[in-house]
């Protein structure tokens, strides 16, 4: 591909691209693609930032050489056109000043700006022409590095060098480029329809079931919902909360990787990614924008095929020849699929990472995917992956690829799925909408467990509407629902394996056969399972499966030859995962169940066949070994919810009981609970000893996991059986004294009614120290104090206060948790209260920077948020948050930054720190906040550092971006015109104190420094009844609070809490004077307050008015906002 020779006139970027925010990230885009290849070319490394990151320095690029680290280039990109407005070069100069401010860490050689324009010459406009003025920056800014621009002129040359991105945009100046760009054109019409062609269909296994309508897939569009993803950690252990659309992973040169259970939808998912940029059907049904960017789907286990055959396969090669074959487009060659690859413009999905032969296999494919997209550095890559089958040692860099676990359905999307898929299949108005009706009924109820947890995975969200399709009716209980589920899979069997009209008179023999084999080979592999050390789906190699099957068929079938039985079992085993879909493939030609679920539930039958016709003595014999075992209690549970005979389930029953009486055993309790939920009619009769039982091992430590299940049982209980429920709580409470205090954080985090146990269990009836009955009322309690806080605990309240004050300073995200956990002093009494709140704003008061502006500003937001009509103080506080926001945008221009006001702010500060610091220490010293540390008793240091403050440095950027945008979308609310109503600000706290991840690392550190045990019940206490109440619990700045406390020094009642809120009011007014709340000092919003306190001969007040004094009235305060705008993007 070639350019011609004398190049032709052509458009700028400016004119091309769309104006606004969307032309200037194409204009970027392009840029970074033309920056790329350049340095490609040369051997160097161009680095893009990000957004942030080029706030921040000033550049949107730096270029490297590697053998001369001396010589970096900066890029800074502007989508302006000539000429340049005021604005313009306002911008222009802010971002080479950054660059300047920041040489020392990048030592740039030279500092380019980009523009889509060449810069022009106007010898009219009375500030000067383009060129002129910008060949003045490097001089009048003192820039010691070259100072560069670029403009059209070097785009095209650029361009010229990049040939298919040259294509792209300009085809004209390309030889034959304008025919080429046409037949690609023409070839992306046929691909697209091809490709929605291919995969507009949603297929479900076992659909052929009795219901011939169910034999045809039914369109993607009139029956997906999208799954959405959530953040996965290292562990494992993904978050329940921070849902995302998976439409916002689609963003250019962004990286994902998915993980997700069998059936979660994730290859689904993909083939919803690959259409809906180019299916006008798809984009209407979930609110999507057309997306011209080619997508493209990668099936790795093919590709893994192909490798097998030749490994230097390169991708890009097998992508080609894929289309080709595929989707029989000959013309979708290599230069059409490079042509949308090289400009950016390609989204690549890949599906299946688990599904490669082998370890190796996957680091080969895993590094040929990296290299693939290190070439193409723009192009949107999402790969998909079983959890099981997916690790580090062959998985993709988390700092590169954002990693995600596909999440349950809610009920919202089940009931949605529900209605399409009745849709899709009743065309009766009145039959559809009474099994609609009747599968929601079954799928709201709370106590219907079994099928909720099922529903929760598309695919057996799939198989339980299946089974009410067939018999208009859901089972209760859970074994028979599987038993169901299971059955309308195997039962695909004759469909499949006979043509119409043949004879199916051994219909019930093969149905019994069948469930023998899948029992069989189900019972085998948990037992396989049963030799690791969590519950898991056993995965069996095709030999070993096929070893077993055909092991039975000899044993069982009238099959004598051995080569014949393996075809017996060769064929069940296609059938099985091709029909039935009850095995899936794991790897290379390995398998495991579709879930857990069955695997159990098989193994169970399995063992009930085998076993209850030898007697249930034989078969409670057999259950004995495993019943220490949690890996085998859902099996157990199953096998005697299954047993047809009550007095077999009775026996079964007393003999656990009578275990768990003799070695009082954890696992046991568990086991009984379980039955217990099941509604085993024998379990039923113990309920009140059984749940007794569970109360029993609440303070048990043996087992953290075990725990959280005694727990979880007894929550369920509470509402299944709540007479039998209430009657064992009531004998434990009078029995037990030792477990009263778990007792009372697990009926206070349930959010029980309180009729049902307030009467007992007053925090006075523990059997605990003074100091946690204190931590009680304060903590979980109603009223302030009124006895002195023990030693113990004031020491522990101070590490608390301490570690608090350390995280204001931090960063935003521990201001913020500073000033919300401020709720844990509500109730130690008006004067400590009042103490630790002026202690922590005294703390910040002296930076005059971000912990000084942000503290101040968070509880502005809540004073605002939850306080009455306007009065002059709310007045104030509006116009001080309008203008924080302003000061805080780092594009604002109302704050100079030359270098001498600079300067001069600098030194204006520096004054003031020396005025006010001898006021400050005097005000801390009188405050006496850390008298006891002092003391021998104290806490050591270490303690305060140690991991309960280091749980609120950890990073959780999901913690801190939600918190910023829950502040920032506030702000601006809260912040309009007092004419327009205000946001509803507890609903909105409340969506935050419900977020489990922001909660979560609070709750953390607070169980952690106050040494809460038992952790587990104490958080969710915590989280039921202190969170919620929080509102309530802060300390606020309002006009309610500042006229209550004028009163009280108006009517000379006032106390020592008293003045230590005014001083509080005085400190705070400093801040809504620095951000212009009010103007002129003689206006401040408190100066009744600050007249009437003036006679008052108090040491605190008389600080708090000097610094007030000296802050406020200084000549220059109009330079403090440059340095708290610095302060902001520092």
């Amino acid at each position: 591909m070639t350019t011609i020779s004398r190049l032709p006139e052509v458009r700028s970027l400016s004119q091309i691209l769309p104006s606004g925010t969307e032309g200037g990230k194409e204009f970027a885009r392009i840029v970074d693609l033309l920056l790329f290849y350049a340095a490609n070319r040369n051997g160097n490394s161009v680095n893009l930032f990000s957004d942030r990151a080029g706030d921040y320095y000033g550049l949107d690029s730096v270029l490297e050489n590697p053998l001369r680290k001396d010589r970096t280039t900066g890029y800074q990109y502007k989508f302006f056109p000539s000429p340049l407005s005021a604005s313009h070069r306002a911008e222009i100069t802010a971002s080479l000043k950054k660059a300047i401010q920041n040489q020392k860490s990048l030592k740039l050689k030279r500092w380019i700006l980009v523009t889509p324009d060449d810069l022009t010459e106007s010898a009219t406009r009375k500030d000067g022409g383009d060129v002129s003025w910008f060949a003045s920056l490097k001089a009048s800014l003192g820039a010691k590095f070259e100072v560069e621009h670029w403009g059209h002129r070097k785009l095209q040359a650029l361009f010229i060098d990049t040939p298919r991105l040259c294509l792209y945009y300009y085809p004209e100046i390309v030889n034959g480029g304008i025919a080429q760009r046409k037949n690609f054109v023409e070839v992306r019409k046929i691909y697209d329809n091809n490709i929605i062609d291919a995969n507009s269909r949603i297929e479900f296994i076992g659909m052929s079931v009795y219901k011939p309508e169910a034999t045809h897939g039914v369109p993607i569009e009139d029956i997906y919902i999208p799954v959405s993803v959530l953040p996965y950690l290292d562990s494992g252990i993904s978050l329940k909360t921070a849902r995302t659309n998976p439409l916002s992973l689609l963003a250019p040169g962004a990286r994902h990787v998915i993980l997700g259970d069998p059936g979660s939808g994730k290859s689904t998912l993909l083939k919803f990614l690959l259409m809906v940029g180019q299916s006008e059907r798809l984009q209407g049904r979930y609110q999507a924008s057309t997306d011209c960017r080619l997508p493209l789907l990668v099936t790795l286990r093919k590709y893994g095929d192909e490798l097998k055959n030749n490994k230097n396969l390169p991708l890009l090669d097998y992508i080609c020849q894929t289309i080709q074959a595929d989707l029989s487009i000959a013309d979708a060659d290599k230069e059409f699929v490079q042509y949308y690859l090289e400009a950016g413009q390609a989204i690549v999905l890949f599906d299946g990472m688990d599904e490669l032969p082998d370890s190796s296999f996957k680091q080969l494919v895993r590094d040929r995917i990296s290299s693939f997209l290190n070439a193409y550095p723009l192009a949107t890559a999402i790969i998909t992956s079983r959890i099981v089958g997916y690790s580090p040692a062959f998985g993709f860099n988390q700092n590169r690829f954002t990693h995600h676990q596909v999440a349950p359905l809610l009920i919202k999307e089940i009931e949605c799925f529900v209605r399409d898929w009745y849709t899709a299949r009743v065309e009766n108005r009145q039959a559809r909408e009474a099994n609609i009706s009747d599968l929601l009924r079954i799928l709201q109820n709370p106590n219907a467990t079994a099928i909720r947890t099922l529903s929760e995975n598309p695919l057996l969200l799939t198989i339980v509407a299946l089974v009410h399709r067939i018999d208009a009716v859901l089972p209760d209980e859970r074994v028979v629902l599987y038993q169901k589920c299971t059955e309308t899979l195997l039962n695909t069997w004759h469909v499949w394996k006979y043509k119409a009209g043949e004879d199916l008179s051994r219909r019930g023999r093969i149905e019994r056969t069948n469930r023998r084999r899948i029992e069989t080979l189900a019972l085998y592999m948990h037992r396989k399972s049963g030799e690791t050390k969590t519950v898991s789906r056993a995965i069996l190699p095709e030999m070993e499966v096929l070893s077993i099957l055909t092991e039975d068929i000899l044993r069982h079938d009238d099959v004598l030859d051995i080569e014949e039985a393996k075809d017996v079992a060769a064929d069940f085993l296609n059938f099985i995962k091709q029909k039935a879909g009850l095995l899936i493939e794991v790897g290379n030609s390995a398998y495991s169940f579709i879930h857990l679920t069955f695997q159990e539930y098989l193994a169970a039958t399995a063992l009930s066949v085998s076993l209850e016709m030898d007697g249930v003595k034989n078969l409670w014999e057999a259950l004995s070994l495993h019943i220490f075992d949690p890996r085998w209690h859902e099996v157990i549970r199953l096998l005697i919810a299954g047993l047809k005979s009550d007095e077999s389930q009775a026996y079964i029953v007393e003999q656990i009981l009578k275990i768990e009486k003799s070695s009082a055993n954890l696992h046991t309790a568990v086991l009984l609970g379980g039955l217990l939920i099941d509604s085993v009619k024998s379990a039923e009769q113990s309920a009140v000893e059984i749940t007794a039982i569970l109360f029993k091992y609440l303070n048990d430590s043996t087992s953290k996991e075990v725990g959280s299940n005694i727990v979880t049982l007894l929550q369920t209980l509470s509402t299944k059986y709540v007479s039998e429920w209430n009657d064992a709580f009531v004998q434990v409470w009078q029995s037990e004294l030792r477990l009263r205090r778990e007792m009372l954080l697990l009926v206070i985090g349930m959010g029980l009614p309180d009729q049902r146990w307030h009467f007992l269990t007053e925090p006075k009836h523990l059997p605990v120290r003074s100091d946690e009955l204190q931590t009680f009322s304060l903590l979980l309690g109603s009223e302030n104090l009124t006895s002195s806080i023990e030693r113990s605990l004031k020491l522990r309240l101070n590490a608390y206060h301490q570690s608090l004050a350390q995280a204001s300073r931090r960063d935003r995200y521990g201001n913020f948790t500073s000033y919300v956990g401020q709720i844990v002093f509500t109730l130690c009494g008006p004067i400590l209260r009042q103490k630790y709140w002026l202690d922590l704003q005294i703390g910040v008061f002296l930076t005059m920077g971000g912990p000084f502006q942000d503290l101040y500003y968070n509880a502005t937001l809540f004073s605002l948020g939850t306080s009455a009509p306007t009065s002059p103080l709310k007045e104030a506080q509006r116009n001080a948050v309008r203008n924080y926001l302003s000061y805080s945008d780092p594009k604002s221009r109302r704050i100079s930054s030359s270098q001498a006001h600079r300067r001069n702010s600098r030194e204006h500060l520096n004054a003031l720190h020396k005025k006010i610091r001898l006021s400050v220490e005097e005000l801390k010293a009188a405050l006496q906040i850390n008298v006891e540390s002092k003391r021998k008793e104290q806490l050591d240091k270490s303690e305060i550092e140690h991991k309960s403050l280091r749980t609120l440095r950890e990073s959780d950027n999901l913690s801190e971006i939600s918190i910023h945008d829950f502040v920032r979308e506030t702000a601006k609310e809260l912040s309009e015109d007092s004419s327009r109503p205000i946001i509803n600000f507890t609903q909105k706290w409340a969506s935050v104190v419900n977020n489990h991840n922001l909660i979560t690392r609070y709750l953390n550190f607070l169980t952690d420094i106050l040494k809460l045990e038992p952790v587990g019940l104490w958080k969710q206490a915590l989280q039921s009844k202190l969170m919620p109440s929080s509102l309530s619990r802060l300390p606020y700045f309002n006009n309610f609070n500042l006229s209550e406390l004028m009163s009280n020094f108006e009517n000379q009642i006032f106390t020592e809490a008293d003045i230590l809120e005014a001083s509080s009011y005085h400190l705070y007014d400093v801040w809504l004077y620095y951000f212009d709340g009010y103007t002129n000092p003689d206006d401040s919003p408190i100066k009744s307050l600050i007249l009437t306190t003036d006679s008052i001969n108090h040491p605190i007040l008389k600080a708090v008015k000097e610094i007030r004094s000296v802050a406020i009235f200084s000549p220059a305060k109009q330079e403090i906002p440059i340095l708290l705008n610095l302060g902001v993007q520092s």
